[in-house]
């Protein structure tokens, strides 16, 4: 990722950080995604990896389930949000988890070179130059009998194509005062870089021992229903993968 593309995620994910706990109190697809997260996390006790993390809902909710948490993320704001809520859901047990901030130009760091029994990466990889590296340090910190979990956008949704012929017509669009989270100087893909298909994340893990053992296909208008749960449909890509 280049500098200024890394600073301007950066900057994007830091403005949002005060108000990101609150997109998962709400019906919509963050509560759906994090339920189905949660629904696919093993049964404590055990080590977790949220790479990604956010403001901390997930870790949090992984703590209560008897888990001890590493919390990574590459936004000053949310890793500051992440710490207190951490903090609060531990009781002050600061040995229940620990917090890092990474460089999003590397993706390096500490957690690199351990394993976890589960490790989850939710909307993140979209957003990263180095993809391939990401993904096998992810899947090598997957310990023995562990899951690693991703949620990530999916290319061959026609949903998203209509949303990209949208975000490029933004300059005619905008005036009309519609679609601003997809037309706006703020809209999150001015900065993703990536989009998946489920075959591609398949491959590309099986060359690291993973296989996939579940697969959900999500986000779509609340009137299609449905249709979310189909490949050619639903935005978003939520794959379990295991090792053997």
């Amino acid at each position: 990722m280049s500098e200024s593309s890394t600073s301007r995620t950066s900057e994007y994910f830091d403005a949002h950080s005060g108000a990101w706990s609150g997109r998962y109190a709400v019906a919509g697809h963050f509560k759906d995604r994090l339920q189905t997260a949660l629904d696919w996390l093993p049964a404590g006790p055990g080590t977790a990896l949220d790479y990604g993390c956010g403001s901390g809902v997930l870790a949090c909710s992984m703590l209560q389930r008897d888990y001890h948490v590493t919390a990574v993320d590459a936004s000053s704001g949310m890793i500051a949000a992440a710490q207190a809520a951490l903090g609060d859901a531990a009781g002050g047990r600061a040995d229940r988890f620990c917090v890092e901030q990474v460089d999003p130009g590397t993706e390096g760091g500490e957690w690199r070179g351990r394993q976890f029994d589960a490790v989850y990466s939710l909307g993140v990889l979209e957003y990263v130059d180095r993809v391939e590296e990401l993904l096998a340090g992810l899947a090598n910190a997957v310990a023995p009998s562990g899951v690693l979990v991703l949620s990530v956008p999916n290319r061959r949704s026609w949903l998203r194509l209509i949303e990209a012929a949208i975000h490029r017509a933004g300059k005619w669009i905008r005036p009309l005062g519609i679609a601003r989270h997809l037309t706006g100087e703020d809209s999150y893909l001015n900065l993703q870089r990536h989009q998946f298909e489920k075959d591609q994340l398949d491959l590309a893990l099986a060359a690291h021992g993973l296989v996939a053992d579940r697969t959900r296909f999500a986000v779509a208008p609340r009137f299609l229903g449905r249709l979310a749960a189909s490949e050619r449909i639903g935005m978003t890509i939520l794959a379990r993968y295991r090792r053997g």
